[in-house]
């Protein structure tokens, strides 16, 4: 929600989607990643459980207000015409998708 928001507005162009995501996702979600794999290590090494980490869900949720709205924040983007449906939206919503899946 809030977070693509800032980032769509941090981009300001399909163009820059990917490496503004790649960037910010990165810096976001390696400390939980590093957190996760050495809890998964420690449990392995107790016995106590069989943990196996097997990475982060980078997709984004629905948002249930328009703050939290990522057709909203898709609207902030210079080449998307009006509202999400209009020119634009598609190719905003491909790139997205596409730096989320390489993170």
């Amino acid at each position: 929600g809030e977070f693509a928001l800032n980032l769509l507005k941090e981009a300001k162009s399909i163009y820059a989607i990917n490496t503004v995501f790649a960037t910010r996702m990165k810096e976001e979600l390696l400390p939980i990643q590093d957190v996760c794999s050495k809890l998964a290590s420690e449990f392995d090494e107790h016995k106590k459980f069989s943990v196996e980490y097997l990475g982060i869900d980078t997709s984004f949720n629905p948002s249930l207000d328009k703050s939290g709205s990522i057709a909203a924040a898709i609207e902030n983007l210079e080449e998307v015409r009006g509202d999400f449906g209009q020119c634009g939206s598609l190719s905003a919503a491909a790139a997205i998708t596409t730096s989320l899946q390489s993170i």
